[in-house]
């Protein structure tokens, strides 16, 4: 584990000067609010709480592992990737409670989701937790004369061969009162989750974001999937019990809020 976490740090440092870059210049492809408060948050709580904790899966005891003293948690695990110029893959998440965080549906769950009546779905009292992924990476943009890729990340991350980016993931997960199993999954940029599913799909369908703004199960899935969130079985049955009572209602637009 030591030879993942020794670079890490700097490695996010890096990635988050990089981003908060792109973000002054307006280079990001998706300049939504999100991407901003995201990273912003992000920088703040690193600094507080100091580098990752390596992960494999985020559960309740995780969860209850955030409090009023320890007001949040940055998490990492490294990703498999079979592209020769990604020297390093990894999933940040940070959790943190929403009654120590200056939440804004807009800032966190993006604009499409500004319907969601804040004041009654996010009372402070209820200890809500808010789980932020991130994607960090690592690239090869030049040449070490020879050395092992691997190696030269180890020993000097900083090199200027390499590039390290950090994007928020498409998708943010808040935890009801706390409840991983009353876990609520937002599809936070519909820009970068179709992205995301257009590169998976390989050219097999197109994903338009304008139909998938509210695409709550997908949001799951990737949590569960990609992210190391113990979203369980029974998260989804309620889903499906939501959406087939909600298929009684004349066709148009429905805000679900699935808090209480």
């Amino acid at each position: 584990m030591a030879d993942f976490f020794n670079p890490i740090g700097q490695t996010i440092e890096l990635a988050l000067n990089n981003c908060k870059q792109q973000i002054r210049k307006g280079g990001l492809k998706d300049n939504s609010p999100y991407i901003a408060s995201s990273i912003g948050l992000l920088d703040y709580y690193r600094k507080l709480v100091g580098g990752p904790t390596a992960y494999q899966l985020i559960n309740q005891e995780k969860i209850d592992s955030i409090t009023p003293v320890n007001q949040a948690k940055l998490y990492c695990r490294r990703l498999p990737s079979s592209d020769p110029c990604i020297i390093s893959q990894s999933v940040l998440l940070l959790v943190c409670d929403l009654t120590e965080t200056e939440f804004n549906i807009i800032n966190y769950l993006g604009y499409h989701n500004r319907k969601i009546f804040q004041s009654v779905a996010f009372k402070n009292e209820l200890n809500h937790k808010l789980i932020l992924p991130f994607e960090l990476v690592t690239i090869l943009v030049g040449s070490l004369g020879g050395v092992d890729s691997n190696y030269a990340f180890f020993n000097n991350p900083t090199h200027p061969c390499f590039y390290h980016d950090i994007r928020p993931a498409p998708v943010v997960g808040v935890a009801v009162a706390g409840n991983i199993e009353r876990l609520i999954g937002y599809v936070a940029s519909p820009n970068l989750l179709a992205d995301y599913l257009n590169v998976m799909f390989q050219g097999s369908q197109t994903v338009d974001e304008t139909k998938i703004e509210f695409d709550t199960y997908t949001a799951l899935q990737l949590l569960k999937n990609r992210y190391g969130v113990a979203v369980s079985h029974s998260v989804f049955q309620t889903l499906q019990k939501a959406e087939h009572d909600l298929s009684r209602f004349p066709t148009g637009q429905v805000v679900l809020e699935l808090h209480s």
